[in-house]
């Protein structure tokens, strides 16, 4: 006598089965969206410390002639980060610019506007560059997904230019 597989036993493994690649897709999509806004969070620090060591350093780019008083980091909500020589007044080319927007994620929060680090000091100045910030004061600067899940994350710079 041969035995088969009923319909209705075919019908509850291909259920099953349907369950569990959509879960594994969705946990993979979760992952996926996870790791992008790491990766961003570490293009973010990695931008402003390469600010900060071209303030620390005093390196201009080339063809820069005016005396450089500060590095100013932009960023703008659409995710563009630029790294800009600052004389007050005038402003070069940038060093730099990256668009961490492809990466699926956003910039949400930028608070105070630009972050400009002291030349040759490297620490963290007002808005318009003139004056040193107090000890305690933090730059923020919150990123998120958006691919539609709920994950942020943040980077800090503090009064002496340390990053994380």
């Amino acid at each position: 006598m041969k035995r088969a597989f009923t319909l209705i036993e075919l019908l509850v493994v291909v259920s099953i089965s349907l369950i569990l690649v959509g879960g594994g897709m969705l946990t993979a999509t979760r992952f996926l969206a996870r790791e992008r806004l790491i990766t961003a969070r570490n293009e973010i620090i990695s931008i402003l410390k390469l600010a900060r060591d071209y303030a620390l350093t005093s390196q201009k780019p080339a063809g820069y002639a005016p005396q450089l008083d500060y590095v100013a980091v932009t960023m703008t909500v659409g995710g563009q980060l630029a790294v800009w020589p600052v004389n007050l007044g005038t402003s070069g080319s940038s060093y730099t610019s990256k668009n961490i927007s492809t990466n699926g994620v956003m910039l949400t929060t930028i608070n105070y506007g630009d972050i400009l680090f002291s030349v040759p000091e490297g620490k963290l100045l007002l808005p318009g560059g003139v004056a040193p910030v107090a000890v305690g004061y933090l730059k923020t600067v919150t990123i998120s997904s958006g691919e539609g899940i709920a994950e942020t994350a943040t980077v800090s710079v503090d009064a002496g230019g340390k990053i994380w």
